[in-house]
Formats: structure tokens, C-alpha cells, sequence
């Protein structure tokens, strides 16, 4: 159980809320098909740079993609491409990525019950993830997380990506909550990181791609899913 007061509770948003193989595996098929326009050598240059299965369409362990924003592996995908890098072609990635994530955003058959219970009961919730606001945005209104939410940022949002600890700070002045009445939520070591130099605490679940030993370094509490979390707040 926790021992201090959690009032406000910030999510990563793939892997934790949404399944990440299922949303992001389909999404990158297109977007690598858009961006590459049917050449097979780029296509396959561009999968192998984030270790993207296409056949499968799954990440392989430590995949840049998997909790990196499109400022860390972008640089490679120009070059592959013979563009330009820099801030223009990641905000296009970025916007490349909206509509094929909105079409496979799947949550986990326990996350809009579990948002609810704990808006219910009082906490203020958001949304902090290395995926761009406007993308994170667009699928929480489609799967009605927006209406739990008081704050959701992106990489691009201009607190800085994680694991730097500016999203947390950016909560927690929206909300009015100080950093240790915040809990961070998420399935990555950045994750627990971002909570970690903020001074929140780290809660991982294991939703996502990381084990428990991933987790457990930077983790003050570790759960099987966000569906864990009211018997961790001691709601129940």
C-alpha cells in the first residue's frame, strides 16, 4: 500500500492505457508504406532502424519507437530517405502518425472502467507520453479518456520529453498538487524515471514491453496493470 497521499496520478498513455502492439503495429505499417512510397530497400531500412517486425508487425526489445518521441529516431529515418532532418520532419512524422493511431487505438479492456473509479473517487488524472499532444489528443477524445482528464502532454507540448521530469512539473502546476502528491504511472523505465527526477512517485505496470526487472531499479511500487491501482491507493 501507498503511504503517502497520491492525489493526482499522470499516465504514460501506450502500454499503460493502450495496448501497444495493437495500436502501434498497424500504424507503423502505413506510415512506413506512406513515407517510403512502395520502395521495398527503404522500407524495410526504415523497420529495421526501430526493430519493427512488418510480417508481425511487433517492436523488438529496446526499440527507439517503443518509448522514444520522433526527435530521437527521426534523424535516422531522414537520412534513410535522403530528407532533410530537423524540426519540420519530425512535426510531419508526427503528423503522419495521427490518423493510423486513431483507426487502431485499442485500450485495455480495463482502462476506461479503471480511469473512471478513480476520477470517482477523487483523483485528478492526466496524460503524459512521448507520442505527440495532437495524437494523444485525437485518441483520447475518440476513446473517451478526454473527459477524465485534466491535463495531456506530448513530447511537443514544450515540457520536454521523458525521462526528463517536465511533464510531471507541468501537471502539477496545472492541478495545483505538489510533485509528492503526484503518482506517475507508466510501463517503461523512462517512465519511472520521469517520476523519479520530478520527485513523484514511480509506479510501473507490466502492460507493456518492459519485465519487472526492467522496472524494479527506478519503480517505487510495481503492479500487473493500472487495474491494480485502487487496491494500491487503498480505495478498496
Amino acid at each position: 500500500m501507498i503511504h503517502v497521499t497520491i492525489k493526482a496520478i499522470l499516465f504514460d498513455k501506450d502500454g499503460t492505457l493502450l495496448d501497444f502492439e495493437k495500436t502501434w503495429g498497424p500504424t507503423m505499417v502505413q506510415v512506413i508504406d506512406q513515407l517510403t512510397e512502395g520502395d521495398e530497400t527503404k522500407a524495410q531500412t526504415i523497420a529495421d532502424s526501430i526493430l519493427f517486425d512488418r510480417e508481425s508487425q511487433t517492436f523488438g526489445p529496446g526499440s527507439t519507437f517503443v518509448v522514444d518521441g520522433p526527435q530521437i529516431f527521426a534523424s535516422a529515418w531522414a537520412e534513410i530517405l535522403g530528407r532533410a532532418p530537423g524540426e519540420d520532419f519530425c512535426q510531419k512524422i508526427d503528423e503522419m502518425f495521427v490518423a493510423p493511431s486513431l483507426e487502431f487505438a485499442t485500450p485495455f479492456l480495463t482502462t476506461r472502467g479503471t480511469l473512471r473509479y478513480l476520477r470517482e473517487h477523487g483523483f485528478t488524472l492526466g496524460i503524459g507520453t512521448n507520442d505527440s499532444e495532437e495524437g494523444a489528443r485525437a485518441q483520447a477524445d475518440k476513446l473517451g479518456f478526454t473527459k477524465h482528464m485534466a491535463f495531456i502532454a506530448g513530447h511537443n507540448s514544450g515540457h520536454g520529453a521523458k525521462p526528463a521530469p517536465g511533464m510531471v512539473f507541468a501537471f502539477a502546476e496545472t492541478t495545483g498538487y505538489a510533485v509528492n502528491e503526484i503518482a506517475m504511472v507508466g510501463d517503461s523505465a523512462h517512465d519511472m524515471l520521469t517520476g523519479q527526477n520530478a520527485g513523484a512517485t514511480s509506479i510501473g505496470v507490466l502492460t507493456g514491453q518492459s519485465s519487472r526487472d526492467d522496472l524494479a531499479p527506478h519503480a517505487d511500487h510495481i503492479l500487473e496493470s493500472i487495474a491494480e491501482l485502487p487496491a494500491l491507493l487503498k480505495l478498496f
